[in-house]
């Protein structure tokens, strides 16, 4: 396997404290460290959270889609956004 890190900006666009929880969907194999992001931000604030992302050795190079499912202040909203990853080289050998 091998990965990869990057940086995910949470925004609060709101005039008051806005609570969050965002889990990482990912394909089958792979691991996102931490999965789960859950906080509070400060009105028109923002959080920044760093990801190690870890691709499974069988994956093909090419494409690949993430979501977030996103919550926001306990309400679910479901996997609103997502982000494409590409697969260059899978070969550590």
């Amino acid at each position: 396997s091998s990965g990869a890190t990057f940086h995910l900006i949470i925004r609060n666009h709101r005039d008051r404290v806005e609570s969050h929880r965002i889990e990482t969907r990912l394909p089958i194999g792979w691991t996102a460290t931490p999965l789960v992001l859950e906080g509070d931000i400060a009105a028109r604030d923002k959080q920044e959270y760093e990801i190690a992302l870890t691709v499974a050795a069988a994956t093909e190079p090419g494409l690949h889609l993430l979501t977030f499912d996103i919550s926001l202040d306990g309400r679910r909203y479901g996997e609103w956004f997502d982000m494409i990853v590409e697969v260059t080289c899978n070969n550590l050998e």
